[in-house]
Order: structure tokens, then C-alpha cells, then sequence
């Protein structure tokens, strides 16, 4: 089995990513489906798609693009009459589905996934139908929302500002981040679509038939040949009439969901509500602010009204904040995605020779290639620690400038010393 390095940029370091749940049938080749910015809401991600898929048959494909602070909706809808599609969503392996939905239990025939995940997407797409089905596949990720990470700082009152020299110590961050490596195996195949073609007449054609008919005694007898000919062609052109309203109908309610949807996420009144009624596809992606968090007092507990040399000090913290959240769920979601492959393959080459002998082979390159993963994580988390306490210097300078001395050594350290526990690698 042949496997692919995919390297990005992240973080400015270069990154590799897994591509599409993991299987070790070769016949499985799914088509990469690329998330493209929506010039209607900057930032966020969209996609058309549309294909033919014939009865009794599976098509496989992979969504690529977003980010784990999107939120992404997958639509999934028949374009004509009434079939029934059924799609799952897959991440760790093909084998095994996180969610499954069909469109005759739908909305409007609709199918609508609500989910966030670090992976790719995987959809697989089935039907029972009698005839081919064409279908649409329209996707749309939100704009990265991260408000998850409540704000530790507090109004700076006498109660929590009075000395404790227990607090004070001497703190040297000095360790800088270098250019690091992830490696995780991705497989990335691509799917030739099949596509049906549609057949149907001209009118004149008919027409023209009609008239050599009435001139011609000798071809009388083929006049109901020609009038069933026609009016097949007329309910051929009721059926494509049909199925373009049909489709224009389903096309514009889930152009109207999207718009919508986006819109909500620009509210904040709105944002938590709506956050919920999304899956995660992933247990490796936080959702709630680390536990026992400490609590840090500053003159400019909130934003309004702050210095700028508070506002722009606190953008970085919070930017620095959301990489090691980042970092740690990049961490999470290969050790748990790696380990869910060779699980895999270990227990599928278990079933043929040959097939064991080649899993073997890969498995050793798997291994190969995850071995610095640990060294990787480490040296990213030292350089993000080392930014992050220089952000923690920069408001010391402002809060001295508002009246605490030792502001640095009595509250920045302590969440330093906190946030380099949380992020350490377990």
C-alpha cells in the first residue's frame, strides 16, 4: 500500500496532515473534495459538488480545507424526484461511521451534517434506487470562531492585589522555538466521478416527422409510432421541467440555511446556541477552558477603555493561547489517529498472508515516521511558552504604569507556570 507526505504551513513550521479515514482496501479510491473561501462571508469555506451515482453502488469522498475552529455544514440532497440517499460520515477509518442520515427522513429531502473536526471528512455515499441518481453536495465552514478560552483576567481590586510573597520568585524563559516536523501517514486518492449523460429530442424533430407522415399515405401506419414518440418526449421534458424545479427549490433552502447560518455566527447572542447543535468528530478537539485556570488581576480586566499597550499585548496573548490549544489537539488527534490505523491494520492484514507481509512494511514506515512526534510537540510548546511570556512581560510594562510594581512577578509567572503544566506533554 502506497503512502503520501502532505506538508502545509502551520504556525510558519512546516507540517504534515493526515488525508482520508484509513483502509487497506485499495479499491476504495475517494475523491478530495477542496474547501474554497466564500466571497460573500470572508473567511469562511464553501464548495459546490455535483455528481451521478448508479444504483447498488458506494462513492467515497474526502473533505479537506478547514480549520478546528470552523464550524462546517455538509448538505447532502437527491436532484431529481424522490431517491433515497444515504451518506455517512467517517474520520479514523472507512469501516466505521460516526454519523449516518439518508434524505427520505430529511428535511425538504435535504441532508444536513452539523459537525466540527481537526481530520478530513470522509462521506460515503450509498443507494437503493432502480435508476442512477444525481446528486449535490453543497459544504459550508463558518468563520473560524475561537471563544472557548474565557479571559483570565480580573478587575485588580485591594482584595486580590495585596502582597503574598509566596507568589514571587525569579522566572528566566529563555529556550527558543525552532523549525519542527510533524510526520503522520495520509492517504490520497483520487476518484474518477461517474458521470450519466441525459438524453432527450428536439421538438422540430418531432414535428418533422409528424408532417412526412400526413403526406405520406404509405408511412400512415407508423402515425402512432410518431405520436407515441411524442408524447414520451413530452413527459420527458415534464420530468426535466420537474426535476429543475425541484432542484432550484432544494438549491435555494440550503442557500438560505448557509446564509443564515452564517449570519448567526457574526452574533454573539446567538453563538452559543448555535455552537451546540454541532458534533464533534473528533474527542481529541476541546471544548471547554482548561480546569483551574488562574484568575489574573490587571487595571484593564476587559477591553473597553483599555491602554493600547494593553489591547495590543493582550491580542497577541490570546493569538499565543489558541496555538497551544492548537498544537495540543494536533497532538491528541495524531497519537489517537495513529494509533487507531495500525490497530487497524494490524486486525485486517491478520486475515491474509500477503496482505500481512505488506502491512508489515508499511507499518515500520508508520513507525518511522511518527518517531519524532514527541521531540516535535516539545520544541513547538517551548517556542509558543517563550512567546507567550514575552506577551506576559509586555502587559507588566503597562501594569506598572497603572500601579503594579511587581506585577510580573506576582501574577504573570504564576499563569506562566500554569500554561507550561497544561501544555506539557502527557
Amino acid at each position: 500500500m502506497k503512502y503520501s507526505i502532505v506538508i502545509i504551513l502551520f504556525f510558519c513550521v512546516k507540517t504534515t496532515l493526515y488525508a482520508q479515514p484509513y483502509t487497506l482496501n485499495k479499491d476504495i479510491k475517494a475523491k478530495q473534495l477542496t474547501l474554497q473561501g466564500n466571497p460573500k462571508h470572508p473567511g469562511a469555506g464553501y464548495l459546490e459538488y455535483y455528481n451521478t451515482i448508479p444504483t447498488d453502488t458506494v462513492q467515497y469522498y474526502y473533505v479537506k480545507g478547514h480549520d478546528m475552529y470552523q464550524y462546517v455544514d455538509i448538505f447532502i440532497y437527491a436532484q431529481e424526484g424522490h431517491p433515497n440517499l444515504k451518506a455517512a460520515l467517517a474520520v479514523e477509518n472507512w469501516r466505521d461511521a460516526i454519523i449516518t442520515k439518508n434524505t427520505s427522513s430529511s428535511e425538504e429531502g435535504v441532508i444536513n451534517f452539523k459537525v466540527r473536526s481537526f481530520n478530513d471528512i470522509g462521506i460515503k455515499i450509498t443507494t437503493t434506487d432502480k435508476h442512477p441518481v444525481p446528486f449535490g453536495i453543497i459544504i459550508n465552514a463558518s468563520t473560524p470562531i475561537q471563544n472557548h478560552l474565557t479571559s483570565p483576567f480580573v478587575k485588580a481590586i485591594k482584595e486580590n492585589t495585596a502582597p503574598n510573597p509566596s507568589q514571587a520568585k525569579e522566572h528566566d524563559s529563555t529556550s527558543s522555538g525552532i523549525p519542527w516536523l510533524y510526520s503522520i501517514i495520509g492517504i490520497l486518492v483520487l476518484l474518477v466521478g461517474l458521470l450519466a449523460g441525459r438524453w432527450s429530442k428536439k421538438n422540430k424533430t418531432i414535428l418533422l416527422l409528424i408532417t412526412i407522415v400526413s403526406f405520406h399515405p404509405s408511412l400512415s401506419s407508423q402515425t402512432t409510432i410518431g405520436e407515441d414518440i411524442q408524447q414520451r418526449t413530452e413527459e420527458q421534458l415534464e420530468r426535466e421541467r420537474q426535476r429543475t424545479e425541484l432542484n432550484k427549490k432544494r438549491n435555494q433552502y440550503i442557500k438560505d440555511r448557509i446564509g443564515s447560518i452564517n449570519k448567526a455566527f457574526k452574533t454573539a447572542s446567538a453563538l452559543e446556541s448555535l455552537i451546540g447543535a454541532y458534533q464533534n468528530l473528533d474527542s481529541c478537539i476541546s471544548t471547554v477552558p482548561p480546569a483551574n485556570s488562574p484568575k489574573i488581576p490587571s487595571f484593564c480586566a476587559d477591553k473597553e477603555g483599555c491602554a493600547p499597550c494593553f489591547r495590543n499585548a493582550r491580542e497577541k496573548f490570546n493569538q499565543i493561547r489558541y496555538k497551544l490549544e492548537k498544537l495540543q489537539a494536533i497532538y491528541n488527534c495524531t497519537t489517537t489517529y495513529t494509533k487507531s490505523a495500525i490497530a487497524f491494520g494490524d486486525n485486517a492484514s491478520g486475515y491474509h498472508g500477503v496482505v500481512g507481509i505488506v502491512w508489515q512494511s508499511e507499518r515500520r514506515k508508520i513507525m518511522k515516521s511518527i518517531a519524532s512526534l514527541d521531540t516535535s510537540y516539545d520544541k513547538k510548546r517551548i517556542e509558543l511558552l517563550n512567546k507567550l511570556n514575552n506577551t506576559l512581560l509586555e502587559l507588566d510594562v503597562c501594569e506598572r504604569q497603572y500601579g503594579l510594581e511587581d506585577w510580573y512577578d506576582r501574577f504573570g509567572v504564576l499563569y506562566y507556570n500554569f500554561m507550561e503544566l497544561r501544555y506539557h506533554r502527557s
